[in-house]
């Protein structure tokens, strides 16, 4: 019992922190803030270092942010996923692939903790891979991002069709990525127009064909959406004023 009011105690006090960290507008700000995390014990929070080195990743001072990180002895992968982001965002990116591989190296799940790779580490760390222009490197965690299979997203496939055109190694791979991005957003045509300028640098006319049509198609659809919508009128049958009574509030 003791234990579960110790928790909620801390619970309280990390949420009291939250909306003064979200108003941190600069460094000085957030070493005040962190001096008074320490004096409440709370110096090990994973939750509140996060939120701390998401305001260093917005302030750019990533040496903070790694000071913040250094001094929590057991970092979950909030926390991994936070330096990864922060690292990734200010084009540090082989510390943000550093963090990437300390992260493989605690998913062992013989660990009372172990840490894993999620749908919020790929997406920066491919990002990075593909700042540092390296192929391999980035088929490498292609390999492990199918291998942990976290749900596929429209921010993930971005990002490995950014890897691979940049790359430039091998745009077939790119075109998978974009043909899943697809199936996420059949109806985006910006999707259709990078896939088509992809298959124009590979020569694939005929892909380049079938996503002109399929932007041709999705055109016409937004405009029967429009010209639909405007047709449309919505008719609210309202009591006149003397039969509504407000002394009790509304009715539901």
């Amino acid at each position: 019992m003791a234990t579960r009011i110790g928790a909620l105690k801390i619970r309280e006090l990390e949420n009291f922190f939250v909306p003064i960290l979200q108003n941190c507008k600069n460094i000085v700000e957030l070493k005040s803030i962190h001096a008074h995390v320490i004096k409440y014990s709370l110096s090990q929070s994973n939750f509140l270092v996060t939120k701390m080195i998401d305001v260093c990743d917005k302030c750019e001072d990533l040496g903070y942010a790694s000071l913040l990180f250094n001094q929590v002895k057991e970092p979950n992968g909030y926390l991994y996923n936070a330096m990864i982001r922060a690292y990734t965002h200010n084009e540090g990116y082989t510390s943000a692939i550093l963090f990437y591989k300390e992260m493989l190296r605690l998913k062992d799940p013989e660990r009372e903790n172990p840490i894993f790779p999620d749908r919020f580490t790929f997406p920066f760390v491919i990002k990075s891979c593909s700042g540092l222009v390296r192929y391999n490197l980035g088929k490498q965690v292609h390999a492990h991002l199918c291998k942990f299979g976290p749900r596929s997203n429209i921010t993930m496939e971005n990002a490995l069709i950014d890897m691979y055109t940049k790359t430039h190694s091998n745009l077939d791979f790119a075109i998978i990525a974009m043909e899943h991005l697809e199936e996420l957003e059949p109806d985006d045509t910006g999707n259709y127009v990078l896939l088509s300028n992809i298959y124009a640098d590979l020569g694939k006319w005929d892909g380049v064909s079938r996503m002109r049509k399929l932007i041709k198609s999705s055109c016409n659809k937004s405009r029967q959406l429009v010209m639909k919508c405007k047709t449309c009128t919505v008719k609210l049958e309202l009591p006149p004023p003397t039969q509504l009574n407000f002394k009790h509030g509304l009715a539901g």
